[in-house]
């Protein structure tokens, strides 16, 4: 009556967890692949399509750097001497480039306001090189050059197309030149100007690494539910074994005296 009186008993609970993450990873993963799927039709249908122009500064190096005075030295550019005259020769390398998610075409200039740059705190003493291009097309791009005021032609600038231009030029000791755009371009409220890898619009950006985040964590959420599950499974089943064990008595006692067996040899 006894042995039976124990096999009566209620079958055990399985163990409750503060957070079973099983039952809520399937909804989070649902969630993380709709936000995955929203921004990349943000990304694709949405987001603002314009051409973006700027200016990215390359380098901006003074020539010249004297780290003792000598008195009898004399450093001449042409007939300017630079040394005396507390001048400095300077190369400043910037690049063009459209990195907006459309072209721009010849009818998004303004003819009255054309695009360009200019020179603060220094001067240009020759015309400058166009160094590098992404593709041949853009190798002329200067119309005319006034002074330290260059202006640039009218041409198709498609998305991520650029050209690097050098300029030469004169400043006071210690002072680096600054770079100055105008011109106006359909879409956009200004040239901006900066040093490589900064921009304004860092949205699509943005956007790409949240989407590839969601992605990756849709993917971790599923293999962990399928690992979970899985253990969950095997648990249960080993549960259930266990249970038809217990309901026979004679294979309840003989697992007690397994039990009593393995603790006296413990003992000893």
């Amino acid at each position: 009556m006894k042995n039976k009186a124990q096999t009566d008993k209620k079958q055990p609970k399985e163990k409750k967890w503060l957070f079973d993450w099983s039952k809520w990873s399937f909804w989070v993963g649902i969630i993380a692949l709709l936000l995955a799927i929203g921004v990349f039709v943000y990304q694709t249908f949405f987001q603002n399509n314009k051409p973006n122009l700027s200016y990215e500064i390359l380098s901006n190096e003074e020539v010249l750097t004297l780290k003792e005075d000598v008195p009898s030295l004399q450093i001449k550019y042409n007939d300017i001497e630079l040394k005396s005259d507390e001048k400095n020769l300077t190369i400043l390398t910037f690049r063009v480039i459209n990195k907006g998610r459309s072209g721009i075409l010849n009818n998004h200039y303004d003819p009255l306001n054309p695009i360009g740059f200019y020179i603060e705190k220094g001067t240009l003493l020759k015309a400058p090189n166009v160094v590098k291009v992404s593709e041949d097309y853009l190798y002329s791009p200067i119309k005319v050059i006034k002074s330290d005021t260059v202006f640039f032609k009218n041409l198709i600038i498609d998305e991520d197309s650029y050209f690097d231009v050098k300029c030469l030029i004169m400043n006071d000791l210690g002072i680096k030149p600054d770079l100055v755009s105008f011109g106006k371009v359909s879409g956009m409220k200004s040239i901006s100007v900066g040093e490589i890898g900064t921009s304004n619009d860092r949205l699509p950006f943005i956007l790409s690494v949240i989407g590839l985040l969601l992605t990756t964590f849709f993917g971790i959420n599923l293999l962990l539910t399928m690992f979970l599950s899985a253990r969950k499974a095997k648990a249960e089943a080993e549960v259930a074994a266990m249970w038809e064990h217990l309901k026979d008595p004679e294979e309840f006692e003989k697992i007690i005296r397994e039990l009593k067996k393995t603790n006296t040899q413990r003992k000893q």
